[in-house]
C-alpha cells in the first residue's frame, strides 16, 4: 500500500511524460534489481500502477532479499500478472534463466 503523497508524485511523474516518452513502454520487458530496497519500490510501484496503459509486457524484480522479503512485493506480484519477482543471488544464479 503506497501513501498518498507518494500517489500523487507518481501520478505526475506520469502525466509529465510526452506521448512518445510512453510510447517507449510499450512491449517492453523491464529488468528492476534492488527490488526489495527503497528505490526498487518506488519503481515497481509506478511500473505496476501504470503498466497496464503503457503496455508493459514484463517487469522482472530481482532482489538478494539479504534483508527479508517484503509483503508488498507479494501483494503487487499476486495483482499484476506481467510482474515477476526472484530471490536473486548474483554469484549463485543465472540472469539469462530468470529473464525467461
Amino acid at each position: 500500500m503506497i501513501n498518498k503523497q507518494l500517489k500523487n508524485d507518481l501520478e505526475y511523474i506520469f502525466n509529465e511524460l510526452s506521448d512518445r516518452d510512453k510510447s517507449k513502454f510499450k512491449n517492453s520487458r523491464i529488468l528492476i534489481t534492488g527490488a526489495g530496497g527503497f528505490i526498487g519500490y518506488t519503481m515497481l510501484n509506478f511500473l505496476t500502477e501504470y503498466g497496464q496503459e503503457l503496455e508493459i509486457s514484463k517487469i522482472l524484480a530481482l532482489d538478494n532479499f539479504i534483508l527479508g522479503g517484503s509483503n508488498w512485493l507479494i501483494d503487487l506480484s499476486k495483482k499484476f500478472s506481467f510482474l515477476h519477482i526472484k530471490n536473486f543471488n548474483i554469484a549463485l544464479d543465472n540472469l539469462n534463466q530468470s529473464l525467461i
